[in-house]
C-alpha cells in the first residue's frame, strides 16, 4: 500500500515562488525483482529507475542513509529510497519504507520542481489490528520546506502515542533542516497530529497554534500486527509550503 503527498515550486538561485502542495495524490509504485527496477507514476508522468540509473548507496554513520537514482532525459529526475537512519536505539523497519521522487523541469532562468514524498508498506490486515493497549511509535523522516528565500531539506524524529482501545493517534512532528540556498540550519515549524484510526489507517487535518497554517496527513499501520507505522504530511500557509514522509517502529 502506498501513500503520497506532493510539493511543487519554482526555484531560482536565491528564491522560490508559485509554491503548492497536495495530499492523497494519485501515486503508484511498483518494483520488478527480475530487473531490479522501480516504476513510479503520478498525475504528471511515469518514470522507471533501473540499475543503469543508480547513483549511490549510503549507510550508517550517515545520518539518513539512502539509495538514490538519477535520470536526465530531458528532464532531471531523482529517486531516493530511505534506509534505517543513524539512530539509538535503532529504527529498523521490516515491512515498509519511505522515499522521495524529484522531477526538475528547466524554465527560463529557473527550475520548476515537483517533489513526491511517499511511503509504501505491507498494510496490517484490518482483522489483525490491535483492539486494546497503548503503544509508542518512533517515526523518522525527511521532507522539503519552501519559503520565498529558502528551500530546506528537513528531518524529523517524532514519538507518536497510539491508543488502540480508543482508536487514537497523537504526535507533535517538528521539521528542521538545512537550506539549499544559504546553507543555514534551523527549526522551521511544529504542529500536532490528532488522528482517529479507521481500519488500518487514519487521515485528517493537522492541528496548529498558527491560525494560517493548514495541512493534511495520512497514517498507515504496517506489518502483521501493526508492528510499524508510516505517515505522509503536507501543508503550509502564504509564506511557506512543505511535504514530508516517514516510517517507524514500536518503542
Amino acid at each position: 500500500m502506498t501513500s503520497a503527498v506532493s510539493l511543487e515550486l519554482t526555484k531560482t538561485e536565491t528564491a522560490t515562488s508559485t509554491r503548492s502542495t497536495a495530499a492523497d495524490i494519485a501515486f503508484q509504485l511498483s518494483y520488478a525483482p527480475g530487473t531490479s527496477t522501480y516504476t513510479l507514476t503520478d498525475v504528471a508522468r511515469t518514470r522507471s529507475f533501473s540499475p543503469a540509473q543508480f547513483v549511490e548507496e549510503t549507510s550508517v554513520p550517515d545520518l539518513m542513509p539512502h539509495v538514490s537514482y538519477r535520470i536526465n532525459d530531458p528532464n532531471l529526475d531523482y529517486l531516493l529510497i530511505a534506509k534505517a537512519p543513524n539512530a539509538t536505539p535503532p529504527v529498523a523497519v521490516r515491512y515498509g519504507a519511505y522515499g522521495a521522487w524529484q522531477q526538475n523541469t528547466p524554465m527560463a532562468g529557473a527550475t520548476r520542481i515537483r517533489l513526491d514524498y511517499f511511503t509504501y508498506c505491507s498494510p496490517t490486515p484490518v482483522g489483525q489490528m490491535p483492539r486494546s493497549g497503548t503503544v509508542k511509535f518512533r517515526l523518522v523522516g525527511t521532507g522539503n520546506y519552501a519559503t520565498d528565500n529558502g528551500l530546506f531539506l528537513t528531518q524529523s524524529d517524532t514519538t507518536f502515542d497510539v491508543d488502540f482501545g480508543a482508536g487514537t493517534v497523537f504526535g507533535v512532528p517538528t521539521l528542521s533542516g538545512t537550506d539549499f540556498l544559504t546553507g543555514s540550519f534551523g527549526g522551521l515549524i511544529g504542529f500536532r497530529v490528532r488522528a482517529t484510526i479507521a481500519g488500518n489507517n487514519a487521515n485528517g487535518n493537522i492541528d496548529s497554534d498558527i491560525a494560517t497554517v493548514s495541512g493534511r496527513y495520512k497514517i498507515i499501520f504496517c506489518g502483521p500486527n501493526a508492528d510499524e507505522m508510516s505517515i505522509v504530511i503536507s501543508g503550509g500557509n502564504d509564506q511557506a509550503r512543505w511535504a514530508t514522509a516517514g516510517i517507524g517502529v514500536r518503542i
